[in-house]
């Protein structure tokens, strides 16, 4: 990833599945990423957890999480916490 991206994976994936949402139901398509998809975010960060939504709510099958008790960083402020929850979505 380009430095001046790092960080901004889900706000990037949240702009890409919304552009080709957008584009696929102005053209009489569909959205096609019907794989599987779980988006997480830490309960205290209030921008990726707003945009997680979003982006699980455009996606057929895709689920949002939020990480309890965790902030930006899920797997450095709550790693156990992220480890069951993927675990949990991986297992369903």
């Amino acid at each position: 990833m380009l430095p001046a991206l790092a960080g901004q994976g889900l706000a990037l994936a949240s702009g890409f599945v919304q552009a080709n949402t957008a584009a696929a139901r102005a053209s009489g398509g569909t959205v096609t990423i019907d794989t599987p998809v779980l988006v997480l975010a830490g309960e205290h960060d209030e921008k990726f957890t707003s945009i997680g939504q979003r982006l699980a709510a455009e996606l057929p099958q895709g689920q949002f999480r939020s990480v309890p008790g965790a902030g930006h960083a899920t797997h450095l402020e709550g790693p156990n916490r992220t480890a069951t929850l993927v675990t949990s979505w991986l297992n369903s």
